[in-house]
């Protein structure tokens, strides 16, 4: 968490299992297109267990289209 940020920002990393990727993703963008895949999956799942407790979206890492973000904000309580 950044102390300088006023919003609660919270960083977590994911490491994707070796048994995903083959020998050649590092052609025509696999390995990008199975990333975005993988966080789509984690976001459904995510978005089932919450159930309509929070808003999530996606982003790009710095603008760069091949690095999505998932980002989770809480909605407001009424």
């Amino acid at each position: 968490m950044v102390k300088t940020n006023p919003v609660l920002s919270i960083d977590m990393v994911v490491v994707m299992p070796a048994s995903i990727f083959q020998e050649k993703d590092y052609l025509n963008y696999r390995y990008f297109y199975k990333r975005a895949f993988y966080l789509a999956c984690i976001t459904a799942g995510i978005k089932e267990a919450m159930d309509g407790e929070c808003s999530l979206f996606f982003e790009y890492l710095n603008g760069n289209s091949l690095h999505p973000i998932l980002i989770a904000e809480p909605k407001p309580s009424e």
